[in-house]
């Protein structure tokens, strides 16, 4: 049999394309197994990314990131702020609990803390309302992005304690720990319950806006003695306002929304 037919036998399954032609025409005078050799080391190379296609997806997962990274961070927002408006009506239905209790109403002041020994602090404050109402889950009284917070880790679990005689026992180390609101004694009694407020977050001025130091940057919540909790960017006095106590009238300024013998304790000393 023929070289060339036989070379031709072997590579039957072969395209018959020009370059195959020509190797069948030179190789028939060689030995068989060189033509075999030739085809072998003629494959195509392994098929890869290119660089431009190497970049392409680089950039396509660089587009996605930047789309889904402020999302993720502001769904992470708005449940910080859920949860922190879930701890804020916590602690204003426990101070109802408390200011109405034996079917008698109670205003929470500075001679009330100072007769249980407590001092005239948010953290006194705190720990007055473990006594009386067992709220005792310290992590209430904080935000967990706020800066305060983060810097004073590990805070105490719990405000205090009650032994099993009844005997109540404030957590010292919450007494000089952060919490993350300010809140107003003298409120309550004959107070319009939907429009005074009883705690906000930390960092609210007389003119209505919370300082950049503040958890969220800019705005904060404010409780009202009826627990409902809102949150504002800043007060002003045509929209966004409170209302003022004497006058009906809407106010940027919480002083004039309490009378004059409530006041506002700091979380901040």
């Amino acid at each position: 049999m023929p070289l060339q037919h036989s070379v031709s036998k072997r590579v039957g399954l072969i395209p018959r394309t020009p370059h195959v032609e020509y190797l069948i025409q030179t190789q028939s005078a060689t030995p068989s197994h060189n033509f075999i050799t030739t085809m072998k080391n003629t494959k195509s190379p392994r098929s890869g990314f290119t660089l431009i296609e190497l970049l392409t997806v680089i950039a396509i997962i660089g587009i996605l990131a930047a789309i889904l990274i402020p999302a993720v961070g502001k769904v992470r927002e708005v449940a910080n702020k859920s949860t922190s408006a879930s701890d804020m009506r916590s602690i204003a239905l426990a101070y109802a609990t408390y200011s109405q209790a034996g079917g008698r109403t109670r205003v929470l002041n500075e001679n009330r803390l100072a007769a249980k020994s407590y001092p005239k602090t948010v953290q006194g404050v705190a720990q007055f309302l473990g006594d009386e109402t067992d709220l005792n889950d310290a992590s209430i009284w904080r935000i967990g992005v706020d800066p305060d917070v983060i810097a004073t880790e590990p805070n105490p679990p719990t405000v205090g304690f009650r032994a099993a005689d009844g005997t109540y026992t404030p957590d010292t180390e919450f007494t000089s720990s952060s919490v993350s609101y300010d809140f107003i004694i003298g409120v309550g009694g004959n107070d319009p319950t939907t429009t005074t407020p009883l705690l906000f977050t930390r960092g609210l001025s007389t003119d209505g806006r919370w300082d950049n130091s503040t958890p969220w940057g800019r705005g904060g919540h404010i409780a009202f003695l009826d627990a409902h909790v809102t949150f504002y960017n800043e007060l002003d006095d045509t929209e966004l306002g409170l209302v003022n106590r004497d006058t009906g009238k809407l106010t940027k300024n919480y002083g004039d929304a309490i009378r004059d013998t409530a006041e506002a304790l700091e979380a901040k000393q």
